[in-house]
C-alpha cells in the first residue's frame, strides 16, 4: 500500500564562490536546521537521513547531521553525480511511500574548490578510465569536464559510424573558446538525406 508523501520543510543556504563557503558539515548542519525550523520538526522525529554529494569521503553524511545529534538513525550518503540531489529525494520519498519511515530527510551540501575532480581523482581511481583511453586516442587537448565529455561522444560516433554534423556557435561562445556542438546523425541516413540534393 502506497502511503501519501508531503515535503514539510525545506531549508537552504546561500550558494557562493567555490573555495568561499564554510566546511560542509557547517553548510549541512544549517540547511537541516533552516528545514526543521521550516516543517515545525525536530530532529529526533527524523527516522532516516539520505545526504548527497559527490566530492567527499564516504561518510560526510553522518559527519553533516551528528552536528545535531547521534540519535542512531540510519544515515544513507548518496553520489550520483549531476542527479545526486534528486536521487537522495526519491529515495526519501520512496522510504515514506512504502511505509519504511514517517518522517526523513534529504539533504544535499557540496563543499568545494575551483577543479574540485583534479583533487578527487588524485586519491581514487576513474571510474572514467574507458573515456580516457577514448580521449587519448582521439589526442583531445580538453582543459575542462565539459570538453572530456565531448571526447567520449566523439569516440562514441566514431565507434557507432556516425556523421557528426556540426551547427555555428554565438560568437560570445567562440570567443571563450568553446567548441561546435555536434549532433550525431548515422551515416546511412546522412547519405540519404544527401541523395535528395
Amino acid at each position: 500500500m502506497s502511503h501519501e508523501v508531503f515535503v514539510s520543510g525545506v531549508g537552504m543556504i546561500p550558494f557562493v564562490k567555490p573555495g568561499t563557503s564554510g566546511t560542509y558539515q557547517e553548510m549541512g548542519e544549517q540547511a537541516v536546521r533552516l528545514a526543521l525550523e521550516d516543517s515545525g520538526a525536530t530532529y529526533d522525529q527524523v527516522q532516516q537521513v539520505y545526504a548527497g554529494y559527490v566530492y567527499g569521503d564516504s561518510t560526510c553524511g553522518q559527519a553533516a547531521v551528528y552536528r545535531l545529534g547521534m540519535s542512531g538513525i540510519p544515515v544513507i550518503n548518496v553520489n550520483n553525480n549531476c542527479s545526486t540531489g534528486s536521487t537522495a529525494l526519491f529515495l526519501a520519498r520512496q522510504a515514506i511511500e512504502g511505509g519504511v519511515a514517517e518522517c526523513v530527510l534529504a539533504l544535499g551540501f557540496e563543499q568545494m574548490n575551483q577543479e574540485p575532480w583534479k583533487q578527487f581523482l588524485k586519491t581514487a581511481p576513474t571510474p572514467l578510465i574507458n573515456s580516457s583511453k577514448a580521449q587519448m586516442k582521439l589526442k583531445a587537448n580538453r582543459k575542462s569536464q565539459w570538453h572530456f565529455d565531448c571526447s567520449a561522444g566523439q569516440d562514441w560516433n566514431i565507434r557507432k559510424n556516425m556523421v557528426p554534423v556540426t551547427k555555428p556557435l554565438p560568437g560570445f561562445l567562440k570567443k571563450r573558446g568553446f567548441m561546435q556542438s555536434i549532433t550525431p546523425v548515422p551515416s546511412s541516413v546522412m547519405k540519404s538525406a544527401l541523395k535528395k540534393f
